[in-house]
């Protein structure tokens, strides 16, 4: 009898806990899910940004990247402190090896590159990094502008042929797209000249023609409008032809300096336009064509993506800024042709397909040679 009696308590035991159990568990599908707290948005709050200047300072990349410098602290979320690094050697490649390199991958370092294209196209055994994997955050269309001294006699480079005395033309390094395209057109027009390298930038070449150790030299828009134009209207200098920008696939006189000839006109109308299908023109339409990107702000990769994606919305702000390009308009005397991440991005991707190819293009200009 007290066995059956134990029995039964059991079952109704069994009976109370599963109901109990079927309780709370039909409790919890009513029950609301818990929410996930989100992610906070990433922000660079309390932390210091470097952009780094593969150049000198007092060079057209320095003059650029201190006036986007406190545009960019306005807009990186949470206004971190942001500063500028000089990092000269090799015509750019120490400061571009560097950041791809050596560089903490936490946004924090953003390069300002000058030379990228042209050491990793014609210096392939010196650079440090991939072209392809290399993130644009934002860009310039720019070209870049020979000039002489005013005793040269001459008032474009049309007029070279009337030329008396030597070039002495003094440039960062032969390869670079700055410099390539002036070398492979003064060899183009059999100009006497002598190329002179190992200035640490353009301001350094700038200084040197006005005391007469040379009597040519180059620079991009941002050190020529600052610096080279007062020298054009104080009489020592005059500018002679240029680079030029990509438009429609053609190279065409930067609308910004629409009254001085590019190299590629220059030669098509003293040598005929059978000079375009030579291996020299090539080659120097390839290095003119680079001045599409010849600046502009980059990651290596590594980047987490949430930092990568507010870093190009902030420079995205800064390009169009109203007050930024109000400071940028009065320091340097012109207005920026700025290109988006995406589009800066596009405009890399193009250059590195177009060297891959023509490897004929690319191998000449790695043995560019004076």
């Amino acid at each position: 009898m007290a066995t059956e009696r134990r029995k039964q308590m059991a079952r109704i035991s069994f009976v109370a806990v599963t109901f109990v159990t079927s309780l709370l568990i039909f409790a919890r599908t009513l029950a609301p899910a818990a929410t996930p707290t989100p992610k906070p948005p990433f922000t660079f709050k309390g932390k210091t940004v470097t952009l780094l200047v593969a150049y000198s300072v007092g060079g057209a990349a320095d003059i650029l990247a201190r006036q986007v410098q406190p545009f960019l602290q306005k807009h990186l979320p949470g206004n971190p402190t942001v500063i500028v690094q000089n990092m000269p050697g090799g015509s750019g490649l120490l400061g571009d090896n560097w950041l791809y390199q050596v560089a903490p991958k936490d946004g924090t370092f953003i390069g300002q590159p000058s030379t990228l294209f042209s050491n990793g196209i014609a210096l392939p055994e010196r650079v440090k990094y991939d072209l392809a994997k290399v993130r644009w955050l934002g860009g310039q269309a720019d070209t870049s502008v020979l000039f002489g001294r005013k005793e040269l006699g001459i008032k474009s480079a049309e007029e070279f042929a009337k030329l008396k005395e030597k070039l002495f033309v003094a440039l960062t390094q032969i390869t670079d797209q700055r410099s390539a395209p002036i070398v492979i057109f003064l060899r183009l027009m059999g100009v006497d000249r002598k190329i002179i390298t190992g200035y640490g930038s353009s301001g350094d070449m700038r200084a040197a023609i006005v005391r007469g150790e040379i009597n040519a030299t180059a620079d991009s828009l941002p050190g020529y409008f600052a610096a080279v134009r007062p020298l054009v209207a104080q009489g020592i200098v005059v500018p002679l032809g240029q680079a030029g920008i990509v438009k429609g696939g053609q190279i065409v006189r930067d609308p910004r300096l629409s009254d001085v000839p590019t190299y590629a006109e220059v030669l098509v109308k003293l040598k005929g336009p059978e000079i375009t299908k030579t291996l020299d023109y090539r080659a120097m339409e390839l290095a003119s064509s680079i001045n599409g990107l010849i600046r502009g702000w980059i990651y290596p990769p590594g980047v987490p993506e949430e930092v990568f994606e507010v870093t190009t919305a902030a420079f995205d702000k800064l390009l169009h800024d109203p007050e930024m390009l109000k400071v940028f308009e009065k320091s340097v005397g012109y207005m920026p042709i700025h290109l988006n991440a995406a589009e800066a991005q596009e405009v890399a991707n193009k250059i590195v397909e177009d060297s891959k190819r023509g490897p004929e293009v690319t191998e000449f200009l790695r043995k560019l040679q004076e």
